[in-house]
């Protein structure tokens, strides 16, 4: 569902786009190409991302079972926030006096971007890939967890899983066994990295609150542009948060509340469905579209048109069958 509502989108973007649109477009078609290939991604994959006490782990049980592709799937989530604030910084530049000369997107401009975009991913991935990568230490939480769930431990754990404890264990004699508990300290190379991460966001957060607070003063402002202009202007704008806020509450919400649960180490006990953060996941390719098909009015009366089409297609291929069945 999620390739297919990508392709429409896609669709409608290249041929029903208008002029006045022309540059936002570029960056639609960018941020719906990355979506696509996530869409991609997450049926090949089909990952599972799970904690479990102080552990975090992603695990997958599609085509590909391996932490290298896990790890690009891992710079696929964050690269979608990037280029949603990218969208927002730029139509606040669109919005400003010096709107084409700042925000015309010639070929050198959107190859920066792109850079950016792949740079973000490309840290965000290499860090999933080298920090939470398997270690032997981890391998009776790991285990129990697959023992838990009926499933198979993977044959090479350190090629197939993306996992982190985020609290070191050691041994004590307990009862005269020797017995693993956890010792309270923090692994400050998981801490590090999750705040690295985490400071990364929030930049792009901040990109995005200066940029509306911008467009709405834009959009307030009286006498300063006509009111044709400010409608197009708004459409846009509320289209572009109900795509800001799809990632906050689908993507990036739940997924820091999963790397951060294991630092404050909740409970021993604590585990979460295999199924629930998966399933969020699967649902966000399908409904970022979405929003921009049905917000943008070009958009949405294109999609209706198509829609009449095929409906009248239908019925005169019903109404063609009709009169050679009666024949017989």
């Amino acid at each position: 569902m999620g390739i297919i509502s990508n392709l429409t989108a896609l669709y409608l973007i290249c041929i029903k786009s208008r002029k006045n649109v022309c540059e936002y477009r570029k960056l639609l078609l960018l941020f719906l190409i990355s979506d696509l290939f996530y869409a991609i991604l997450q049926g090949a994959l089909e990952p599972s991302i799970i904690v479990s006490g102080d552990m975090f782990m992603i695990f997958a049980s599609g085509f590909f079972q391996n932490n290298v592709m896990l790890s690009v799937y891992c710079g696929c989530v964050s690269m979608s926030f990037v280029i949603i604030s990218f969208h927002f910084v730029f139509r606040a530049l669109a919005m400003s006096n010096k709107s084409y000369v700042v925000s015309h997107l010639d070929w050198k401009k959107l190859s920066l971007i792109c850079l950016i975009f792949l740079a973000v991913s490309g840290i965000w991935g290499g860090l999933t890939y080298t920090q939470f990568s398997y270690l032997p230490s981890y391998e009776r939480l790991a285990r129990n967890y697959f023992d838990s769930i009926n499933l198979t431990f993977p044959k090479d754990p350190a090629r197939e899983l993306i996992i982190f404890q985020a609290h070191f264990e050691r041994r004590l004699f307990i009862s005269h066994t020797l017995s693993p508990r956890l010792d309270g300290s923090i692994a400050m190379n998981i801490l590090l990295t999750i705040l690295f991460v985490e400071v990364l966001v929030g930049t792009f957060v901040f990109a995005v609150i200066v940029s509306c607070i911008y467009i709405m003063r834009c959009l307030s402002s009286v006498g300063r542009n006509s009111e044709a202009w400010k409608n197009h202007h708004r459409h846009l704008f509320v289209a572009l948060l109900v795509q800001f806020l799809i990632p906050l509450i689908l993507l990036y919400i739940p997924c820091t509340v999963f790397i951060l649960v294991p630092v404050f180490g909740i409970s021993s006990s604590f585990t979460t469905p295999t199924w629930l953060l998966s399933g969020v996941y699967s649902i966000y390719p399908i409904l970022d579209p979405l929003a921009i098909i049905l917000l943008i009015n070009d958009y949405r009366r294109a999609l209706k048109e198509m829609g009449k089409t095929l409906i009248t297609k239908v019925n005169s291929l019903q109404h063609l069958k009709l009169p050679s069945s009666r024949s017989r």
